[in-house]
């Protein structure tokens, strides 16, 4: 037995192929601890795990992936999001309280309802991985559910935030963050979650005054040596350099912000190094809240393609808001708040750009949920807001990989392509370190050694479909709005009249939305039955006008819509 696990990685038939194993034939390797390729292999997958990895020779098997000018790389992993935030307006009463059009316990079970949904288009996009950094307790049953689906990616999380601070927006039943006024009462949160099966723990480490910091190092400290006690790595949110440099003198794994308030020092990298601990900046998601509250946020086309549509529908929403107390607070110090921010993003890229000169590992992570961070779609942005950052496409690849696994110390079971490590594996059309767009040209994607191919695991609902193309009308993008559609797409005036037929004469009648700057749909309500959607719209074309009121009447069929009828 042991000589045959040893020539595992020469030859095949000493391993025995079955009819559900794998061979990926003559891909080209990446190696993304060196940021090489290895060109010629042949990787040989059983019960879902890698088993070898040899130079490819002439020998052909029954389940076969031919992967001749193709690049494998492991399955990239979100290293922080958060599975009870949307991304959507809503989703942070805290930060934006609009519980009044709302209420956040809608907004909770949406997320709940749709996180299998979520979890699939992570997969489609070759993220096989996602590490959710805190939530409600009642996620670790979701969580084991999820875990236990082929068409999702693998979900790792941990529970409820614990944290020196709560906001009140969020001090609700279930809760995602707990306050702790003493470290015995951080020791006691740690042990319920471990008792509930947490992959990790995370702190929330909040200074609103600069003594807070020391204040409150005892819980700390108590909280990460629970945690050691029990085998777990500590995750901490920690943006200021006080709290950052006391979080990894505690024993923190995982810092998962940048540090913003000041640009760090040499005493910050020496923690870091001799730590071993994994920086995570997240770019992109304090600007995301910025860009949705100052009605600047553009939706790209892979937002438009990927992010679940409803949430992301509702970043549009402000068009239409009115009497928001919290709306009014941003708009009335919005220079001062602009200003303030473009500091902070700055001292953000420039504390990366110190870490990676040190060479000191980095983990890509979106804190998608966040007001404006949308799920999946946000991975991308933030690749491009690392690479703008000046990454290079091996030290990002790295990121989104094998660091992203050694935040929570799971490196030993994916993050690389190794043997003996779970068959997570995404084959590109593309090389990733010629150019990191590459990683969206997915060829096919493996999940536990199972080859899927993307197409087949995305299928929207009639409504997802239905706000698809609101999405597009509202962002004034023709191209996105006529996706969903059918290209025998039929437009009838009620209740009979035929007044479009097929996609071409859709984009030639609706050309007018993208030079239409005042255009605004609010959706009123709307009613799903089966195949059916009907939306009541109330429509702006001219902000100095009122809006005029419709019905719509959406069919669907074959994953399109086919057929509108309007009520004026």
């Amino acid at each position: 037995m042991k000589h045959c696990l040893y020539l595992i990685v020469i030859s095949i038939s000493c391993i025995g192929l079955s009819a559900q194993d794998v061979v990926i034939k003559n891909v080209n390797l990446i190696d993304v601890r060196l940021g090489e390729v290895h060109e010629a292999k042949d990787v040989i997958i059983k019960d879902g795990i890698i088993h070898g990895i040899q130079a490819s020779d002439d020998k052909h098997y029954p389940d076969e992936i031919h992967g001749e000018g193709k690049f494998l790389i492991p399955g990239l992993i979100d290293a922080h999001i958060h599975l009870f935030q949307s991304g959507g307006l809503y989703t942070r009463p805290d930060a934006f309280d609009a519980r009044s059009v709302r209420p956040y316990t809608d907004e909770r079970q949406w997320l709940s309802d749709n996180a299998e949904q979520i979890l699939n288009r992570y997969l489609s996009k070759g993220i096989t991985s996602v590490i959710d950094i805190g939530g409600p307790m009642y996620q670790f049953r979701l969580r084991d559910s999820l875990n236990r689906q082929s068409n999702t990616a693998h979900v790792y999380l941990t529970g409820p935030l614990i944290s020196t601070y709560l906001p009140p927006a969020l001090d609700v039943s279930s809760p995602p963050i707990i306050k702790v006024q003493t470290p015995e009462e951080a020791i006691q949160l740690v042990r319920e979650q471990v008792a509930a099966g947490t992959d990790f723990i995370k702190i929330w480490y909040i200074a609103l005054r600069p003594q807070d910091a020391i204040d409150n190092y005892p819980i700390i400290e108590a909280t990460v040596k629970e945690a050691k006690l029990n085998h777990l790595p500590v995750a901490v949110h920690a943006t200021d350099l006080a709290t950052a440099k006391l979080a990894l003198t505690a024993g923190a794994d995982f810092l998962v912000h940048s540090v913003v308030d000041v640009i760090i020092d040499d005493e910050f990298i020496a923690l870091l190094k001799s730590s071993g601990a994994v920086y995570c900046p997240t770019l992109e998601v304090s600007t995301n809240y910025d860009k949705v509250f100052f009605s600047d946020f553009e939706i790209s086309d892979i937002d438009y393609e990927i992010a679940p549509p409803i949430p992301l529908g509702t970043v549009m929403d402000l068009n239409h808001l009115q009497g928001i107390e919290d709306l009014d607070y941003y708009q009335r110090n919005k220079a001062a708040i602009q200003s303030g921010n473009q500091q902070r993003d700055q001292r953000q890229v420039e504390n990366l750009k110190i870490v990676h000169d040190n060479q000191l590992p980095i983990a890509l992570g979106t804190d998608a949920g966040n007001i404006g961070t949308m799920h999946v779609s946000s991975f991308f942005k933030e690749v491009q807001a690392m690479k703008a950052a000046g990454m290079d496409a091996a030290a990002i690849l790295k990121s989104a990989t094998l660091n992203a696994a050694k935040t929570i110390a799971m490196e030993d079971q994916i993050g690389t392509v190794d043997i003996g490590k779970r068959a997570d594996l995404v084959v590109l059309n593309d090389n990733p370190l010629i150019d990191i767009r590459a990683l969206e040209s997915i060829d096919l994607i493996l999940k536990k050694g199972t080859p899927i191919e993307p197409e087949s695991l995305l299928t929207n609902t009639p409504e997802q479909l239905v706000q698809q193309q609101l999405n597009g009308y509202n962002g004034h993008n023709l191209e996105a709005f006529l996706v969903p559609y059918a290209d025998t797409v039929k437009i009838f005036e009620f209740p009979n009249k035929l007044i479009m037929s097929g996609k071409k004469e859709m984009r030639d009648k609706y050309d007018w939305i993208e030079k239409a700057p005042d255009l605004h749909c609010e959706l009123a309500n709307r009613i799903v039955k089966g195949h059916i959607v009907i939306d009541y719209e109330k429509v702006i074309f001219d902000a100095s006008k009122a809006p005029i009121e419709a019905i719509a009447i959406y069919k669907v069929s074959g994953n399109k819509i086919v057929e509108v009828t309007f009520l004026d």
